[in-house]
């Protein structure tokens, strides 16, 4: 399991923005779902970031393949 990294500990170069209502308790299942999927599919570093105002959750990744293979998940 690769669990979610410092983000001051990396430099990340790949976001991928999810919109997900976290208010909404189903909605919210796909953020669980999403994080899910990184710490089971990811070898390099990620973190994710929710914002305080409505907006979209951003998932960073350190490595392209990574991004891509999350957003194509996604």
């Amino acid at each position: 399991m690769n669990k979610p990294s410092d983000p001051a500990s990396f430099v990340a170069r790949y976001r991928i923005d999810v919109l997900i209502n976290i208010d909404d308790r189903i909605d919210d299942r796909r953020r669980l779902q999403a994080e899910h999927w990184c710490l089971h599919n990811t070898s390099r570093r990620w973190f994710r970031r929710i914002p305080k105002h409505p907006g979209p959750v951003e998932f960073h990744f350190e490595d392209q393949n990574e991004a891509t293979m999350f957003w194509l998940a996604t």
